[in-house]
Formats: C-alpha cells, structure tokens, sequence
C-alpha cells in the first residue's frame, strides 16, 4: 500500500495482515463499513488485504 493513500471502506468486512519472515500470517487488523485504513496509520507493516465479505473502497490521495 502506498503511504500517500488512504483507503475508505464503503462495504464490506477486510482483513489485513502481514507475513514473519518463516512465512506465518499474522492478523493486524480488521476493517469494516464506514472505517478508514492505510499503512501510514499504523507502525505495524500491513503486506495485504483480503476481501472476508464483498468489499466497496474508495481511494483518498494525501499530499
């Protein structure tokens, strides 16, 4: 994810996690309907976001 985005969850249920070096996932969060994210708010490191229901974003461009 770019830190210069920030995503809006319009629908849906998003799970985001990322990976330890021996290939384990680790949950860093979930995400829902009228909920905010991006990897700039967080010190954790988010490697992917996968869809847990039908998921609607939309994208928020920061300078």
């Amino acid at each position: 994810m770019s830190p210069l985005l920030i995503y809006y969850v319009v629908q849906g249920v998003l799970k985001l996690s990322t990976f330890y070096d021996i290939g384990e996932e680790v949950l860093t969060g979930l995400v829902t309907s009228g909920m905010l994210f991006s990897s700039s708010m967080t010190s954790l490191p988010i490697d992917q976001g996968t869809a847990i229901t039908n998921v609607g974003l939309v994208s928020i461009y920061t300078f």
